[in-house]
């Protein structure tokens, strides 16, 4: 149900593709990655990370439509802390 969510939402959104900057402080290292690639990411999450992330873009959705880029730099930046 999610999974079916995730691609209606993302693909209705139709957001922009971004290059998001993501700055590690210890050891320093500064990794860049595109926004089509964290959707992707999410798309293809197990199924309860995917219903995490289907449930924070609903309260997004209700409180603040545009905050959405901000959560998508938030899952690059745990994405990229989990490398």
């Amino acid at each position: 149900m999610s999974n079916q969510y995730l691609r209606t939402y993302f693909s209705e959104r139709n957001l922009p593709n971004r290059v998001i900057e993501v700055q590690e402080s210890a050891p320093f290292r500064l990794h860049f990655i595109e926004s089509k690639d964290i959707i992707r990411m999410a798309l293809n999450a197990p199924s309860g990370e995917q219903e995490q992330i289907a449930s924070m873009i609903r309260k997004i959705e209700w409180e603040n439509p545009s905050a959405i880029h901000g959560f998508i730099d938030h899952l690059a930046r745990c994405y990229i802390t989990t490398l």
